[in-house]
């Protein structure tokens, strides 16, 4: 069991450096992207539509990192057993370790957007609340549905190729 921990960090911290390789702003990308995204979705909705919801701006960027990472979690653990088919052929262990690291990663990069969510949160001027205890279970729940979903999707996937693009498209 010890060892199956060892690789499947190293899989997901392989793949994580993987990700932003060769990349010019590298691991900035991980903060970047969901920022970019918000800056649209709030200057669409708050400035363009004129929605005037209280905090508006924090429920909106934690709802764009929590569907990123589920949306790439999925997506990433649906491909994995395929994309590592080589890895598979050449050494054998359990196969869900693959699947589960390919979320690792995803959710590695989610604990790097919480901590800006963080930042924006205590700046907004909202004090301690406590539902932010609860976050770490919400957390802890997103990451069991969405390896759940990979896993159940990654094994369609290698027997029906269309499943990743009828996911992308859901």
């Amino acid at each position: 069991m010890k060892k199956n921990l060892h690789l499947l960090w190293m899989l997901a911290k392989t793949d994580f450096k993987l990700r932003y390789n060769g990349s010019v702003l590298g691991y900035f990308w991980a903060f970047l992207k969901p920022l970019l995204l918000f800056l649209v979705l709030y200057i669409v909705f708050s400035v363009l539509m004129k929605w005037d919801i209280a905090n508006y701006q924090l429920y909106l960027l934690l709802g764009i990192m929590m569907w990123n990472f589920f949306a790439e979690a999925t997506t990433a653990g649906i491909y994995s057993l395929l994309s590592k088919g080589d890895l598979l052929k050449k050494i054998y262990f359990p196969r869900i370790l693959i699947v589960i690291a390919c979320s690792l990663t995803a959710f590695m990069t989610l604990i790097l957007n919480i901590l800006v969510f963080f930042v924006f949160y205590f700046f907004s001027g909202m004090g301690f609340h406590f539902y932010l205890l609860l976050l770490p279970l919400a957390l802890i729940f997103l990451y069991l549905i969405v390896i759940g979903v990979s896993l159940f999707l990654s094994v369609l996937q290698v027997r029906y190729r269309d499943i990743i693009q009828i996911w992308e498209v859901l």
